[in-house]
């Protein structure tokens, strides 16, 4: 396997009430759909506890690129979340995952 591979995990946290987080969730939406159909995003969710945020799986990009997509977020424009990006270099996985690289 390619060990240079490298996945980007977003960590969405919230900084406001999970109320005022959704009233922006249907452009946040758009910019996910945006980044799956591209193929950048391979996995978003939210955490089973909602109003902390949640988790976005990249890979694709360099971690310049994966920043200045983590900034586009709509969530994070408006001050309303911010993103922490932790990148790795793949050096063993499932061979499902491993098709999705």
């Amino acid at each position: 396997m390619d060990d240079l591979k490298e996945l980007h995990v977003f960590v969405v946290r919230h900084l406001v009430p999970e109320a005022t987080v959704m009233s922006y969730a249907d452009e946040h939406i758009a910019y996910l759909e945006r980044y799956h159909a591209e193929g950048v995003f391979l996995a978003s969710g939210r955490f089973l506890d909602q109003a902390k945020g949640g988790v976005i799986l990249a890979h694709g990009v360099s971690r310049a690129q994966a920043e200045q997509i983590s900034a586009e977020d709509p969530f994070v424009r408006r001050n309303l979340s911010q993103h922490e990006i932790s990148t790795f270099r793949v050096k063993r996985a499932s061979d499902p995952l491993l098709a999705l690289l």
